[in-house]
Parts: C-alpha cells; sequence; structure tokens
C-alpha cells in the first residue's frame, strides 16, 4: 500500500507540470510472483508489487518502469520481506546461477526450483 500510495502521490504532484521524466520501481518476474503468492509469510508483499505495478501503468502510462529482476541481494544480512540476500553470497550466487547452463535448465523447472536460478 505504502508504494501504490507513494505512486498516487507522486501523480497527484506531477498532474500539471509533468515534471516526472520516468518513474521507475522494481518488481518481480511472473515466476518469482506466482512462488511468493503461494508462500503465506511473501503473499501480502506479492500483491503489493502487483497493485503497485498496476498503479504504475495507470498513472505514468510510457513514462512507468518496471524493472524485474529475478533476485535482489545488498546489505549484511538476509532478508525476508523484501527477499534479498548479503552481498558476499549474492555476488557468488550471481556468478554461478548466471551460468547458460544453469539459465537453460531453470526454463524446464516448476516456480519453487527455477526462482533462484
Amino acid at each position: 500500500a505504502a508504494l501504490v500510495n507513494a505512486i498516487r502521490g507522486a501523480k497527484r504532484a506531477d498532474q500539471e507540470s509533468e515534471i516526472i521524466k520516468r518513474f521507475v520501481m522494481i518488481g518481480n518476474p511472473r515466476r518469482v510472483r506466482r512462488l511468493s503468492k503461494k508462500l503465506p509469510f511473501l503473499k501480502g508483499y506479492a500483491n503489493g508489487k502487483e497493485e503497485a505495478e498496476s498503479a504504475l501503468r495507470q498513472y505514468f502510462h510510457e513514462r512507468g518502469c518496471i524493472i524485474k529482476p529475478s533476485f535482489i541481494y545488498g546489505g549484511d544480512g538476509i532478508n525476508i520481506q523484501p527477499p534479498r540476500i548479503p552481498n558476499d553470497l549474492g555476488n557468488i550466487a550471481s556468478e554461478v546461477l548466471g551460468m547458460y547452463p544453469l539459465q537453460a535448465l531453470s526454463d524446464l523447472l516448476p516456480d519453487a526450483l527455477a526462482v533462484p536460478l
């Protein structure tokens, strides 16, 4: 709800002068969204992202941009909401999971196994 409110507030501020050139937000790929909706502790997070993406498209049309990475890493610890792993682990995971054989395999796997790839 907070992100949806921020998008609405930006649109109100932008209505008269179109001062916002581009509104960029981080979304989720479809597989991540489907899997998140099946996990009770991530369902609200997934629904919130879906609502925010819809609001961005509604209010900013072609000026809205949604980036959908498969996973995000940064910081010093593991977080559940938003899902994130620490820098050190993320750097290693990015190198290994970005290898072509693993990427090709992910297309054949169900969501629960493919999302980390």
